[in-house]
């Protein structure tokens, strides 16, 4: 089993239409793939896949309440799913040891790969969703507020995992605690190597290792033109001087009215053979995707 966590940053970029589009390539190749709605302020990933959200789902799950086998429903598209709980009290507080149960149960089940589509915003449990996978995804668009967002994730999901590889050595506890407090006193990556190098030199193979292992894949999503794919370059080279990081580029969907509009209105296009240029870029993707696990 491998997890595939598919991040964006920003609302509307389109985050579960490429989940639910993926998991229907992914099923189509011939992978069992289970989809899992970890938003957890406003699921609607089951809309994309023809199905109602039923009453027990994630966060009884998460909670032990529902059993992992039990909350999983088929779909319409061959692909199964497990639905988000929508407008659950208490849903954006779940605990470490919720999000560890999920992470387990999904683990540890009969699927290939299993596609986490996370919520919006930077926080700790949509971070960790996404530092705790296999492969990490971002979805992103050409608009300015896209770009600046998901940068900004990558900052704190790569802080993230900094400050919990060196959470346990008392020597960085202020380290860890202006990381996880998103302090700007860390700027950049070369900051916080600067203050590595001033505790323990050889603490710094340390952190180049949880550097070379955070590796990012991005999709580009809703492409008008040649020109929306050349910013990547420009985003790639700001993510590798800041960050350190290297992204990996591995696809775009092109514009077409009807990806604007299924995503407005929640719906599939993989399934209408009408759109196969669509389809193409999906197969594409996930075949991608795959080798890579």
């Amino acid at each position: 089993m491998k997890i595939i966590a598919i991040g964006g940053g920003k609302g509307g970029v389109g985050k579960s239409f490429v989940t639910s589009s993926l998991g229907m390539a992914l099923t189509k190749a011939g992978h069992k793939t289970l989809l899992v709605d970890c938003d957890l302020g406003s699921a609607n990933l089951h809309n994309f896949v023809g199905v109602s959200a039923p009453t027990n789902a994630l966060y009884n799950v998460m909670r032990g309440d529902t059993g992992f086998e039990e909350a999983i429903i088929s779909t319409p598209y061959g692909v199964d799913i497990l639905c988000g709980s929508v407008d659950m009290l208490g849903m954006a507080h779940i605990t470490r040891h919720e999000r560890k149960h999920l992470l387990n149960s999904i683990q540890s089940s009969k699927y290939d790969y299993a596609l986490m589509d996370l919520g919006a915003g930077n926080s700790f449990h949509m971070v960790d969703f996404f530092n705790e996978a296999h492969i990490k995804v971002m979805v992103m668009t050409s608009e300015p507020t896209s770009i600046e967002n998901t940068y900004g994730f990558l900052k704190v999901a790569l802080y993230r995992a900094i400050e919990r590889g060196f959470a346990e050595t008392n020597s960085y506890a202020e380290m860890c605690k202006i990381l996880r407090n998103a302090s700007h006193t860390f700027a950049d990556i070369r900051s916080i190597r600067s203050f590595i190098y001033s505790i323990d030199v050889n603490d710094l193979t340390k952190l180049d290792n949880i550097i070379n292992n955070f590796q990012v894949s991005v999709l580009i999503n809703v492409v008008h033109s040649k020109s929306d794919l050349t910013l990547l370059s420009g985003f790639k080279q700001i993510i590798f001087n800041y960050l350190g990081i290297h992204i990996d580029f591995i696809g775009f969907v092109p514009y077409d009215k009807v990806v604007v509009d299924a995503i407005k209105g929640q719906q599939s296009v993989y399934g209408d053979s009408l759109h196969e240029n669509i389809i193409g870029c999906f197969d594409s993707i996930s075949g991608k995707l795959a080798a890579r696990l």
